[in-house]
Protein backbone atom coordinates (compact mmCIF):
# COMPACT_ATOMS: atom_id res chain seq x y z
CA UNK A 1 0.00 0.00 0.00
CA UNK A 2 1.05 3.59 -0.74
CA UNK A 3 0.00 4.42 2.92
CA UNK A 4 3.20 2.12 4.30
CA UNK A 5 5.56 4.55 2.06
CA UNK A 6 4.55 7.85 3.38
CA UNK A 7 6.28 9.21 6.91
CA UNK A 8 5.01 8.95 9.91
CA UNK A 9 2.58 12.14 9.80
CA UNK A 10 4.69 14.39 12.66
CA UNK A 11 7.99 13.84 11.23
CA UNK A 12 7.47 16.69 8.37
CA UNK A 13 7.12 19.60 10.80
CA UNK A 14 9.49 17.59 13.27
CA UNK A 15 12.18 18.06 10.20
CA UNK A 16 10.86 21.85 9.83
CA UNK A 17 11.49 22.25 13.95
CA UNK A 18 14.83 20.40 13.86
CA UNK A 19 16.24 22.59 10.87
CA UNK A 20 15.02 26.04 12.37
CA UNK A 21 17.01 25.05 15.73
CA UNK A 22 19.77 23.98 14.19
CA UNK A 23 20.20 27.51 12.82
CA UNK A 24 19.56 29.22 15.95
CA UNK A 25 21.36 27.13 18.32
CA UNK A 26 25.11 26.37 17.73
CA UNK A 27 25.64 24.02 20.47
CA UNK A 28 23.19 21.74 18.44
CA UNK A 29 24.85 22.14 15.64
CA UNK A 30 28.47 21.64 17.07
CA UNK A 31 26.13 18.21 18.82
CA UNK A 32 25.65 16.94 15.06
CA UNK A 33 28.90 18.03 13.52
CA UNK A 34 30.12 14.49 14.14
CA UNK A 35 27.78 13.10 11.83
CA UNK A 36 28.82 11.77 8.51
CA UNK A 37 25.71 10.21 6.77
CA UNK A 38 22.40 10.73 6.33
CA UNK A 39 21.47 7.66 8.83
CA UNK A 40 24.58 9.16 11.28
CA UNK A 41 22.32 12.35 11.50
CA UNK A 42 18.82 10.86 11.93
CA UNK A 43 19.78 8.85 14.72
CA UNK A 44 21.21 11.30 16.27
CA UNK A 45 18.60 14.09 16.08
CA UNK A 46 16.30 10.99 17.10
CA UNK A 47 18.57 10.56 20.53
CA UNK A 48 17.90 14.77 20.80
CA UNK A 49 14.34 14.19 20.32
CA UNK A 50 13.45 14.96 16.63
CA UNK A 51 11.01 12.66 15.08
CA UNK A 52 12.51 12.73 11.61
CA UNK A 53 12.77 9.84 9.11
CA UNK A 54 14.98 9.73 5.66
CA UNK A 55 12.08 10.33 3.63
CA UNK A 56 12.13 13.59 5.14
CA UNK A 57 15.35 14.39 4.49
CA UNK A 58 14.88 12.71 0.62
CA UNK A 59 11.83 14.63 0.16
CA UNK A 60 13.66 18.02 1.48
CA UNK A 61 16.28 18.02 -1.15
Amino acid sequence: MVRDLLPPPMSWSELERFVEELEADATLRRALKHCRSRKELILAARRLGYRITRMDLQRDQ
